[in-house]
């Protein structure tokens, strides 16, 4: 604290203080001789120190208080929406390279998938798991086999190849479902 701004407080400070006294004894009022001459000074060093006070608040430059941001919900992404986008519609897209693409995609996301569950479910290496998916010996459902063996295994049943025939579409995404069903329920019992 500056030595001005001290002594304008000490003055303050003890005018205050006299003022206290003189309110709340009026005996010791009476008892102090203060004349005209007195109360006008005290009441000059008063409106001085006020002005003094407002003065140097002027130059101060205030901060108000920021109110933080509103936290909005965060967006974040649902689990399987992108292999969602992968099954899609086959019809949906005209380009052949580009289903061509999707379902390699598809295949390659499954595959990183089902190595490592066909794998443990069967107590056997990656390799050996492969092997497992190319030959549609992993599952019972000949239409989940048929997508890592890319077409229906030798032991499907006649129903289900006649099925696949009289549909007219591109099994592929059909099949991708059952395979995804499969791998679902090796995931649940293998916990």
């Amino acid at each position: 604290m500056s030595k001005g701004r001290s002594l304008l407080a000490g003055i303050a400070l003890g005018a205050f203080a006299l003022g206290v006294v003189l309110i709340g004894s009026p005996s010791t009022a009476r008892a102090v001789p203060l004349g005209d001459g007195v109360v006008r000074a005290i009441g000059v060093v008063a409106v001085a120190s006020g002005v003094l006070v407002l003065a140097r608040r002027r130059d101060v430059e205030m901060e108000t208080a920021s109110v933080p941001d509103i936290e909005q919900p965060q967006s974040l992404p649902v689990p399987g929406e992108d292999v969602d986008d992968l099954f899609g519609e086959p019809w949906a897209v005209s380009d052949v390279r580009a289903e061509n693409s999707r379902q390699g995609e598809l295949r390659r996301r499954l595959t990183e998938i089902a190595v490592p569950l066909v794998a443990e479910a069967h107590d056997c290496t990656s390799e050996e798991a492969m092997e497992l998916l190319a030959d549609g010996t992993w599952t019972d459902d000949p239409r989940a086999a048929a997508f890592f063996c890319r077409g229906l295994p030798d032991w499907a049943p006649r129903s289900v190849r006649l099925r696949t025939v009289l549909s007219g579409t591109d099994p592929v995404y059909r099949w991708a479902r059952h395979a995804t069903d499969e791998l679902w329920a090796l995931s649940e019992t293998h916990r």
